[in-house]
């Protein structure tokens, strides 16, 4: 599938320079829906580690779209299939909001049947993946697009 992401690995030092880097805007929030506990705080402990502030993270997509009442992320790293379902609602009410969204699942193929413009990555992934997703999101502050 041509918008899944595929992990670049990276020496220590250039994640050390990355992450340094990213620190220097202390105001870019991340919402991070993932329902497996191990995953949300991996993802979690690496927004902050960078600086950033996490909303989250929630297990739930009605927690997430209940947050999101009072919440404006810049970014949303979202697990496709979250504890009460799958997360499309809170995909469609984050692309409403025109927040960037990157989608986190085990099964790509699922969004063949959905038109979102959205980032994938695909689990298993690496903690430079999502570090690189930081960087691009908060470089641009604005959605990556992909070709569908």
């Amino acid at each position: 599938m041509e918008n899944t992401v595929k992990p670049t690995p990276k020496s220590d030092s250039a994640r050390t320079a990355d992450m340094d880097t990213l620190s220097s805007d202390q105001n870019f929030r991340v919402m991070i829906a993932e329902d497996e506990p191990l995953i949300a705080q991996d993802i979690a402990r690496l927004m902050r580690n960078s600086g950033a502030i996490v909303i989250g993270p929630f297990g739930k997509a009605s927690d997430a779209l209940t947050a999101l009442e009072s919440e404006k992320p810049d970014l949303a790293f979202v697990d496709a299939h979250l504890t009460d379902g799958p997360a499309f609602g809170l995909a469609d009410q984050l692309n409403g909001m025109s927040i960037p969204l990157i989608f986190l699942t085990a099964d790509p193929e699922a969004f063949q049947m959905r038109d979102y413009p959205n980032q994938i990555i695909e689990k298993p992934f690496s903690s430079t993946t999502i570090e690189a997703e930081l960087k691009a999101h908060r470089s641009n502050k604005n959605p990556r697009k992909t070709a569908a």
